[in-house]
């Protein structure tokens, strides 16, 4: 089964470790990789996407996450541009169609706060603790 997991780091260097980390343990064989992407909130509460990678139709769902996602954590910029109710509403729709629950996004945007990195992948995986174990040894917050 495929699900969607974010790892929250304190800075994008360390969120670039995550995201090469995903990527060994894909690699070993502990989890299947469909799709990730770096996320970077700034000092100013700006949203930038990094290193979005995809692997066939499977991993095509991330955009959808990331849209949404980019969406609603951006609200108060949106709001300022006056296109908010748009970027939340389509981010909503796009989320829900996907399978994301509002306690998901929810927790996701507590954590991102200015200055923090996250990960975000599409995997599946048969155990969680090496997913896990190494996120968080490198500071994540699964």
């Amino acid at each position: 089964m495929n699900k969607f997991v974010v790892t929250i780091f304190p800075d994008e260097k360390t969120a670039y470790e995550g995201f090469r980390a995903l990527q060994e343990l894909s690699e070993e064989g502990s989890i299947s990789l469909f799709s990730n992407a770096v996320v970077l909130k700034d000092a100013e509460g700006t949203i930038e996407v990094k290193n979005v990678q995809t692997e066939g139709p499977l991993g095509t769902a991330i955009g959808a996450v990331l849209g949404g996602l980019v969406g609603l954590l951006a609200g108060s910029i949106g709001a300022v541009a006056g296109l908010a109710s748009g970027v939340v509403a389509g981010g909503l729709y796009d989320l829900y169609n996907v399978g994301v629950s509002n306690t998901f996004v929810k927790s996701i945007t507590d954590e991102l706060s200015p200055g923090k990195a996250a990960v975000i992948a599409e995997v599946a995986e048969a155990w969680m603790t090496p997913l896990d174990t190494r996120m968080e040894a490198l500071g994540g917050i699964v």
